[in-house]
């Protein structure tokens, strides 16, 4: 028997199309990834990079009014200090947990912040690359509404690491493989190699 992370690291490369993400240009991060996680040094965001990291991340979901108000009760200091404590944070609970205590800033927002800035070390959590790595029996089933922990994350980040170690791929990579996967409502049938 093929072992889970195996066969999902199997259809991964048999289905490389899926790396392709099905959005709108327009909203597309990969532009702000880019900037974000360009080389050198970077121990922190800002506010402004928060705002752009948070509307990226949440304007297919919530209105940009509320993202706005929400996120914009964070000072600069604020921003600041937590992003350099998830930074340095030696596990990803920690890290996670020291950008949720932002207002606006729920487990989603966070791992965008910790996967666009360190794409290679961290994944960006979402429903459908969730139910992905559930679909493979990676993960346990989660409602749509399910609200992720700092200790969902961590699982998750676990998992995909296996994956980008089998694969060669980066976590902020298999991401967008997982969500196409996920968003266009394949079942493992679909992507086993051969197929």
């Amino acid at each position: 028997m093929v072992p889970a992370h195996q066969q999902i690291s199997n259809a991964i490369s048999a289905h490389p199309v899926l790396f392709r993400t099905f959005q709108d240009p327009a909203q597309s991060p990969a532009a702000l990834i880019a900037d974000l996680a360009r080389p050198g040094p970077r121990n922190q965001i800002s506010r402004d990079e928060l705002m752009e990291i948070g509307l990226r991340k949440l304007l297919k979901v919530q209105d940009i009014s509320r993202i706005r108000r929400n996120l914009g009760q964070n000072s600069d200091g604020e921003v600041r200090a937590a992003s350099c404590a998830a930074f340095r944070a030696q596990g990803d609970e920690e890290a996670i947990g020291a950008l949720i205590g932002l207002s606006g800033v729920q487990v989603a927002v966070g791992s965008a912040i910790l996967s666009w800035c360190f794409p290679a070390m961290w994944p960006v959590i979402d429903r459908h690359a969730w139910g992905a790595l559930a679909a493979f029996g990676l993960l346990p089933g989660r409602h749509a509404a399910y609200r992720f922990t700092a200790a969902d994350y961590a699982q998750y980040c676990q998992i995909m690491r296996l994956i980008s170690e089998t694969t060669g791929r980066r976590p902020q990579e298999l991401d967008t493989w997982l969500y196409s996967f996920g968003k266009c409502g394949l079942r493992v049938e679909d992507v086993r190699p051969g197929m």
